[in-house]
């Protein structure tokens, strides 16, 4: 099954869907963030975050018990994302034979960048999260 990236918005928008598969953005994460940090931008690995609740909820599943204090949860800004996967997408349309899905990771881009987008429209604020 494999691990995904998934956008989270810190408030819904209204009309839009966040939903993204992002497997192929988890599978291929560390080349992309190689190509991230020679082109200058921040790379996905650069935009973590989980809820402090969820953290808290993981740790005690796996028996570590709790932390006194969880970290505090990151936002950041769509447009700084947008900073992110647009060269991105361009070097992977570029180069499509150093990656071994390229259409797909660029669909998976193509769905961040409409996310974000949105949130930028909106002046709301993302993190990415792994699904495992």
């Amino acid at each position: 099954m494999g691990s995904a990236y998934f956008i989270v918005l810190e408030q819904e928008v209204e009309g839009l869907s966040a939903e993204m598969d992002g497997k192929r953005l988890a599978s291929h994460a560390d080349i992309l963030d190689k190509v991230a940090a020679q082109m200058g931008v921040r790379p996905f690995s650069g935009f973590p975050g989980i809820d402090p609740k969820q953290a808290e909820y993981f740790l005690r599943s796996e028996g570590v018990g709790s932390m006194r204090e969880l970290p505090q949860l990151l936002q950041f800004s769509a447009e700084d994302g947008l900073k992110s996967v647009r060269p991105l997408s361009g070097y992977v349309r570029a180069n499509t034979a150093e990656f071994a899905d390229a259409e797909g990771i660029l669909e998976d881009l193509r769905d961040c960048e409409r996310i974000l987008r949105a949130a930028a429209s909106h002046g709301i604020g993302w993190r990415f999260e792994v699904d495992f």
